[in-house]
């Protein structure tokens, strides 16, 4: 009887925790969510299809509204035909001004940036990236050689309230074969 009662209380304990992991997925707190797919191929709500007439801007070259111009671009090897090409935002009034940079894939990235009004953090869960930025500290960079695959790869400040906010940016990922022909 007594054995009875034992099986049964545990039976219960085992179908309420099965129940909890259905019902909450597993899912722990304090973690940003993962991309999840969206339709047409590999993509997820932060690595999207790259945009049609995409174009990596050069030194001096003439931007977009919105768009960063490259502040340096440097040749980091021979053969290969890395760049390393580098940027710089300002993460003020919950947004990046610019918010927008184009690179060729598998070309280097380094986004200098000052927060100027509050801390900030940019993440981009398709790539890894993840740095945070704080109020009145010099301006500071990362760099990432991490875009293998050309699209847009959309970038966010977690505690501005993530891709639901207006801290949002976007690193466009360009083929190298649409590289400019040397004249």
């Amino acid at each position: 009887m007594k054995k009875d009662k034992i099986l049964i209380i545990a039976a219960i304990v085992i179908v309420l925790v099965i129940g909890a992991v259905v019902i909450f997925g597993g899912k722990k707190s304090g973690l940003a969510p993962s991309p999840t797919p969206t339709a047409g191929g590999n993509y997820t709500e932060t690595k999207r299809e790259l945009p049609k007439d995409a174009k990596v801007y050069g030194m001096g070259e003439s931007v977009p509204e919105g768009v960063a111009a490259p502040i340096s671009i440097s040749k980091m090897t021979g053969d290969a035909g890395i760049n390393l090409y580098a940027f710089s935002i300002t993460a003020e009034k919950n947004k990046f001004t610019p918010n927008t940079v184009f690179v060729y894939q598998n070309d280097i990235v380094k986004l200098f940036i000052k927060a100027v009004d509050k801390d900030y953090d940019i993440y981009q869960p398709d790539s890894g990236l993840k740095m945070v930025f704080k109020k009145g500290e010099a301006e500071k960079y990362l760099e990432k050689q991490m875009f293998e695959a050309p699209g847009d790869y959309v970038f966010y400040c977690e505690s501005c309230g993530g891709l639901n906010s207006t801290a949002v940016g976007h690193i466009i990922v360009v083929p190298k074969t649409t590289l400019p022909k040397a004249k």
